[in-house]
């Protein structure tokens, strides 16, 4: 596995320890339908919750959060509509990011932002 994988696999892994110790369950982590996939589905007090995780190492000035852009916002908007077919979900639903950065000084630091409802797409383009 390469290394940016491996540090996205750890990046996610964060992400759901995090989601779990503020209440979430957990009902799928990296949902796949053909060639998509979301990095976790969560429910959240009753919110369907569709999360992507953003891992980076480095002293960029951009956080990993700023990786989410306008075209990965419409590709989650298509996987979320795949879901919602086919489990037939009919509630409330959100879209928020998780940032992990890691340290490059220190690649054992780690800090974690989540971004609850970050992003609602435009379900018309």
């Amino acid at each position: 596995m390469a290394k940016h994988n491996i540090l996205g696999k750890r990046g996610e892994e964060m992400a759901v320890r995090h989601l779990r110790k503020i209440g979430c369950e957990i009902l799928e982590t990296n949902w796949r339908k053909g060639r998509g996939e979301v990095d976790i589905i969560a429910m959240d007090a009753g919110t369907l919750v569709f999360v992507e995780v953003k891992t980076r190492t480095g002293n960029t000035l951009a956080q990993p959060e700023h990786f989410v852009t306008p075209a990965k916002m419409k590709h989650l908007a298509i996987m979320a509509g795949l879901y919602l077919d086919e489990t037939g979900y009919d509630g409330e639903i959100r879209f928020d990011v998780i940032g992990i950065w890691r340290d490059k000084q220190d690649l054992d630091t780690f800090r974690l932002r989540y971004f609850k409802d970050a992003f609602f797409p435009d379900w018309n383009q």
